[in-house]
């Protein structure tokens, strides 16, 4: 569907002139897409890896892949003024609490919901725009999107109607002058920490030889199957879960991560290795100028070594060796990851009912009973927990 501008297609007037609002929905709408689409990720504000090209291009893929488009209707929605690409929101349908509702495209693989907008545009603007578009295409009863930071276009929702939730998540944010040795960061943390940290190296390498090492080519497979076995392992002790691990498809999605023809662009994998042996891994992308650390997995075996804080260490290391200015640790903002930084990004859920059936869902499961059944399953004793969370990690 396209308009031929904002005002005759929804009645919203654009302040300084005319959007055409485009919605895609098939792979080949997409391609389409691909130049002025990753123009536009270089003149936006924000670096936004989870709505880039690459990304939103996998996740395409992935669905084709496995069949899982029947449980979503993608909607990519475009602003544009004459030929210049303003505005890009990757948005998908799923079913939610008995409504339809939008979703970010990726959702629940990604880690941050927003969109896309030019740094010249007024993002109140466009985002009024895009909104009243697709309520006046009835494809859903209402808007979820989790993990929006502050910073972000996306969060500008909250001045429009929707409403902010938050659940005092942040996302650590390590930043480093690539201009200056990483031994001039390294002074920056505090000397105990650096002590424990050289005491913990020096109790490894009586094991063997210890080596980090940035996995390529035939390595890197195994390490992506090996981290996301891993971490389930860990998620499922815990008595813990996430909703990618809940998705049926989690793992499809990320051991396809390697495939040349359709993985997203700056794929990296850092591992510590023991005589051979990848006792701490972590993984994640490279975009503008940013690492995101997508998933991380250790070795249960060497939890008394604190595997996982060295290989940080060396993954700080190893960003800040390629010209990385901002490694994103994602949430949560727990102490091990805090010890690098004192900034953590808040993020918030956005919630937007558009219909009487959307109210229903979203405001009474969004904010009433969700919170109450994370309170209660946090206050159940640890076995249960297990029972319950190892039964639905990775199915």
């Amino acid at each position: 569907m396209a308009y031929a501008n904002a005002s005759d297609a929804i009645g919203y007037p654009a302040i300084d002139g005319a959007f055409e609002i485009r919605l895609h929905h098939g792979l080949a709408e997409i391609t389409e897409l691909a130049n002025p689409w990753q123009a536009l990720e270089k003149n936006n504000p924000m670096p936004t890896f989870f709505q880039s090209y690459g990304w939103c291009l996998y996740i395409y893929h992935h669905m084709a892949k496995t069949g899982s488009e029947g449980d979503m209707q993608p909607v990519v929605s475009t602003a544009w003024k004459g030929e210049r690409l303003i505005a890009v929101w990757p948005l998908a349908v799923r079913r939610h609490s008995g409504a339809r509702v939008l979703f970010s495209l990726g959702a629940p693989f990604d880690q941050y919901a927003d969109l896309l907008i030019d740094s010249s545009a007024n993002r109140q603007q466009v985002l009024n725009t895009l909104i009243t578009a697709l309520r006046k295409e009835r494809l859903a009863d209402g808007l979820i999107l989790r993990k929006v930071r502050l910073t972000g276009a996306a969060f500008e929702l909250g001045n429009l109607g929707a409403q902010i939730i938050d659940e005092g998540e942040s996302a650590p944010q390590v930043s480093f002058d690539i201009t200056a040795p990483f031994s001039e960061y390294l002074k920056t943390i505090s000397s105990k920490t650096r002590k424990n940290l050289r005491n913990y190296k020096n109790r490894l390498a009586r094991l063997g030889k210890v080596e980090h090492r940035v996995l390529t080519g035939k390595d890197m497979a195994p390490a992506i199957a090996q981290t996301y076995d891993g971490r389930r392992q860990w998620l499922d002790a815990k008595g813990m879960s996430s909703a990618a691990f809940r998705d049926g498809h989690f793992e499809e999605f990320v051991r396809g991560l390697t495939d040349a023809d359709v993985s997203p662009t700056g794929l990296v994998i850092f591992a510590l290795m023991l005589d051979e042996r990848m006792i701490a891994l972590q993984w994640g992308f490279i975009h503008e100028g940013r690492y995101y650390a997508y998933l991380s997995s250790r070795d249960p075996e060497f939890e008394t070594y604190s595997a996982g804080r060295i290989h940080l260490q060396y993954v700080l290391e190893a960003c800040h060796g390629m010209g990385i200015g901002v490694a994103d640790l994602m949430v949560p903002a727990v102490p091990y990851k805090m010890t690098w930084t004192d900034v953590a990004d808040p993020l918030v859920d956005i919630v937007w009912p558009w219909t009487g059936r959307g109210y229903f869902a979203l405001n009474l499961y969004e904010q009433s009973l969700r919170p109450r059944l994370k309170r209660i399953v946090k206050k159940l004793p640890l076995g249960v927990r297990r029972l319950i969370f190892s039964s639905v990690n990775g199915n």
